[in-house]
């Protein structure tokens, strides 16, 4: 149970530059509590989790920035999984499923090499993603379809995003988010149009999408791309309304309200 709590964290990696250069790298282990840290200028991912062993880790409460300052292709936050391990740490008995971990109340501000707030890499499952608050990014489910699966995006804002979210996944959940966008709001290959509920692909509903500058709102399944009404017919993302605004008083009164909204239930 490592606990890694109100520390400033900056500047390392000047001799390692992979995933444990200047940032905090957790593997082999459970029920880590990462909290209230600020951390930034990281040659790689500001946090790694490098497996999914025994679970129950907690990143909450956390700010980052300027990570990946010497890469690319990953996020603040970077998680990874491809090998099962039996513990005891979600129930108490021998399990191959880990408990699930929460990634919350996060400030993430997605710069440098940074492609994503939160970096859901390969078969990484068992997580819940809510209250956090991501500029410049979205979030990534999985790089295989098959692999990762039963992760919660909720109650998340993601501002000035090319993409809100990207990947797919089984019994992964994405609801009650808002995306503010200037590009597409969801990338998934393997999605099917003729089942878009059904497969390696997200299920998502009562989100907000405000889209910026001119941007038209963009749902691609499989090889086709739809509006959120075509999206709504074939049972996506029901219950979502989308928004076009321009940068001016009133987009910049909106963005605040949100990220004030939020910050309000961090305290709760």
């Amino acid at each position: 149970k490592t606990k890694i709590l109100r520390n400033l964290i900056h500047d390392g990696g000047i001799y390692s530059k992979n995933y444990l250069g200047g940032s905090i790298f957790l593997a082999l282990q459970a029920e880590a509590l990462v909290d209230s840290n600020i951390i930034y200028n990281t040659p790689r991912s500001c946090v790694t989790f490098n497996d999914a062993f025994g679970g129950g880790d907690y990143m909450s409460n956390n700010i980052m920035f300027n990570c990946n300052r010497e890469t690319s292709d990953t996020g603040n936050m970077y998680s990874y999984n491809r090998v099962p391990f039996l513990t005891t740490v979600r129930n108490g008995t021998p399990s191959l499923i880990p408990a699930t971990r929460f990634h919350e109340n996060n400030f993430l501000l997605s710069n440098y090499g940074s492609v994503w707030g939160l970096d859901y890499d390969d078969g990484s499952s068992n997580t819940v993603a809510r209250g956090n608050v991501i500029l410049y990014s979205g979030s990534k489910s999985s790089t295989f379809t098959t692999g990762g699966h039963n992760k919660n995006h909720t109650n998340n804002i993601f501002l000035f995003a090319p993409y809100c979210a990207y990947g797919g996944g089984y019994y992964e959940f994405w609801n009650n988010n808002t995306c503010v966008s200037k590009g597409g709001v969801y990338e998934g290959g393997a999605c099917d149009p003729n089942n878009a509920t059904a497969g390696p692909t997200p299920f998502r509903e009562n989100n907000e999408f405000v889209m910026i500058g001119g941007a038209s709102f963009s749902i691609r399944c499989g090889q086709e791309e739809w509006n959120l009404t075509e999206a709504q017919q074939h049972g996506v993302d029901e219950g979502s309304h989308v928004a076009s605004m321009q940068y001016g008083p009133a987009f910049t009164s909106f963005v605040s309200t949100q990220i004030r909204r939020l910050m309000r239930s961090w305290s709760h």
